[in-house]
C-alpha cells in the first residue's frame, strides 16, 4: 500500500508544477490567436463595406451627373440638332420645287408652285431664326446669307420661268398666225392653179385645132400654174421650218432652219413674180386676189426674215437659258 501511495504523490507533484503552468499557457494563446483572426476579419468586412458604399455612392453621383449633362443636351443641343435637321430638310424641299419650278409649261403651275414656294421660305426663315441662336456669329451670319441667296435665286427663276413661259405662249401665237396666213396662201392660189388648169385645157384644144396662137397662151398659162404651185409647194417648206425652229432647243439647229427658210422665201418670191406678170393683162379679179395673195405672202416671210423674227427670239431665248 506504501509503494501505491508514493506513487500517487508522485503523480500529483509532477501534474501540480511548471507543466501545468505551460499547458495553461498554450491554451491562453489559442484564444488569442483566435481573437486576432475574428478582428481582421471584422476589419476586412467593414473596409469592403465601406468601399462598396463609396462605390455605390461614386456611381450614383456619376449617373446623376450623366442625367442631368443629357437633359441639358436634349433641352439644348438635341434640340438644336433637330432643328438643324428640319432646316436642311427645308431647304432641300425648296431645291427639290424649283427644280419643278423650272420645268413647269402654264403660268397656273408656276402660281400653285410659287404658293408652295412661299409657305417653305416662311418655313425656313423660322428655322432659321431658332437655330442661328446657337450658332457663333460667324455660322449664324454665313447661314443668312445663304438663305438670302436661296430667296435671290428663287426670285430670279420664277422672274426667269416667267419669261420663258410668256415667250414660249408666244411662239404659240406665233406659231397660230403662221396655220392661218398658211392656210390663207394655198386658199388663195388655188385660185390662179384653176385659172391655169382651165386656160391649159382650153388652149390644148386650140393648139389641137391647129390654132398656132393658142402656142404663147399656153406657155403663158403653164407659167402661171407652175408660179401658183412653186408658192405652194415652198409656203408648206416655210411653215414646216418655223414650227420646227419653234420646238428645237438647238441654237445652231435654229440658225440652220433660219438659211433653209431663207431659200425658201427666195423660192416664194419667184413663184409671185411668175404671177405678177400676167396680172394687168387679166380680169380686175386676178389684181384682187393677187394682192391678198401677196399680202400673206409678206406676212410669212417677215415672220421669218427680218429684224427680230421667230428665229431671232427664239436664239436669244436659248442664249438666255443657257
Amino acid at each position: 500500500m506504501t509503494g501505491i501511495a508514493e506513487r500517487l504523490n508522485l503523480f500529483r507533484l509532477r501534474n501540480s508544477g511548471p507543466n501545468k503552468k505551460k499547458k495553461n499557457s498554450s491554451a491562453e494563446n489559442v484564444r488569442n490567436s483566435r481573437r486576432s483572426i475574428q478582428a481582421k476579419l471584422f476589419g476586412t468586412y467593414a473596409v469592403v463595406g465601406l468601399l462598396t458604399l463609396i462605390a455605390c455612392l461614386v456611381s450614383w453621383n456619376s449617373f446623376r451627373t450623366v442625367e442631368r449633362t443629357f437633359s441639358n443636351v436634349a433641352e439644348r443641343d438635341i434640340q438644336g440638332m433637330t432643328t438643324a435637321f428640319d432646316l436642311a430638310a427645308q431647304a432641300n424641299q425648296i431645291t427639290n420645287t424649283l427644280r419643278v419650278l423650272s420645268a413647269v409649261k402654264t403660268h397656273a403651275e408656276r402660281q400653285k408652285l410659287g404658293e408652295q414656294l412661299n409657305a417653305s421660305q416662311e418655313t425656313l426663315n423660322r428655322l432659321t431664326n431658332a437655330v442661328r441662336a446657337q450658332m457663333s456669329e460667324e455660322e449664324a451670319a454665313r447661314t443668312l446669307e445663304i438663305v438670302a441667296m436661296l430667296h435671290d435665286q428663287t426670285a430670279s427663276l420664277d422672274k426667269s420661268v416667267t419669261a420663258m413661259i410668256d415667250a414660249k405662249n408666244a411662239r404659240i401665237r406665233e406659231i397660230e398666225q403662221i396655220r392661218v396666213l398658211h392656210d390663207n396662201i394655198l386658199s388663195q392660189t388655188q385660185f390662179f392653179i384653176q385659172q391655169a388648169n382651165d386656160g391649159v385645157f382650153e388652149n390644148m384644144e386650140l393648139l389641137y385645132d391647129n390654132d398656132t396662137s393658142s402656142v404663147n397662151k399656153l406657155q403663158d398659162e403653164m407659167t402661171i400654174l407652175q408660179g401658183a404651185m412653186d408658192i405652194n409647194a415652198y409656203t408648206n417648206l416655210a411653215a414646216g421650218l418655223l414650227a420646227e425652229a419653234a420646238g428645237t432647243g438647238e441654237k445652231e439647229e435654229v440658225k440652220r432652219l433660219s438659211e433653209r427658210f431663207f431659200q425658201a422665201t427666195r423660192s416664194i418670191t419667184d413663184g409671185s413674180g411668175m404671177l405678177y406678170q400676167f396680172i394687168l393683162s387679166r380680169d380686175p379679179k386676178w389684181t384682187e386676189n393677187y394682192e391678198t395673195l401677196n399680202k400673206n405672202v409678206e406676212q410669212l416671210i417677215l415672220s421669218g426674215y427680218s429684224d427680230n423674227d421667230m428665229f431671232d427670239k427664239h436664239i436669244a431665248e436659248l442664249d438666255q437659258i443657257t
